[in-house]
């Protein structure tokens, strides 16, 4: 993993739900899990917002460690980011995959590295995140449904995110 070496904007990047949908994934093989229109949206928050990404989806416990290769499906979302120039600095921490307690620990850790952050996120809501003090810093997206432009990372989202990471801290 890169470190952060400076203050930086940080988005908490949950990955099902957030870069892929429940109708976008229907009929879609191993290693089309990722849906490109997503990451480019991701990229633009990226870009604008001058931003890291630590990974807060169940896909981090993919990554390997020092005696474990990362999984091919990590390796793939890493290549799908790579391709908009972003990569993935850190990992949040397990605790019983509650991802609010886990991105209220990882800044505990590491928030003196932190300007500002936002939280793309479809499993849990607002209420969640204020319970850890994490309130208004949430990017709610949806899995679940019909069609592909309803799910994942839409125009909205990104709106929202950056609205959120340029705000003073």
């Amino acid at each position: 993993m890169a470190k952060i070496l400076s203050p930086t904007n940080i988005i908490f990047l949950d990955v099902d739900g957030v870069l892929n949908n429940m109708a976008y994934l229907k009929g879609k093989d191993i290693g089309e899990e990722i849906d490109m229109r997503a990451v480019e949206r991701l990229a633009e928050i990226c870009k604008e917002c001058d931003c890291r990404i630590v990974l807060s989806s169940s896909w981090r416990e993919l990554c390997g460690s020092e005696t474990k290769e990362p999984h091919s499906m990590y390796r793939y979302l890493k290549d799908c980011l790579g391709k908009y120039g972003m990569e993935i600095v850190d990992v949040t921490p397990v605790i019983m995959s509650n991802r609010p307690e886990e991105i209220a620990a990882w800044l505990k850790e590491n928030g003196s590295m932190v300007k500002n952050f936002v939280s793309l996120d479809d499993d849990f809501d607002e209420e969640h995140y204020e319970s850890f003090g994490l309130g208004g810093h949430l990017v709610k997206t949806d899995f679940f449904v019909n069609n592909e432009s309803e799910g994942g990372l839409q125009e909205q989202h990104v709106k929202k995110a950056k609205k959120i990471l340029k705000e003073e801290a």
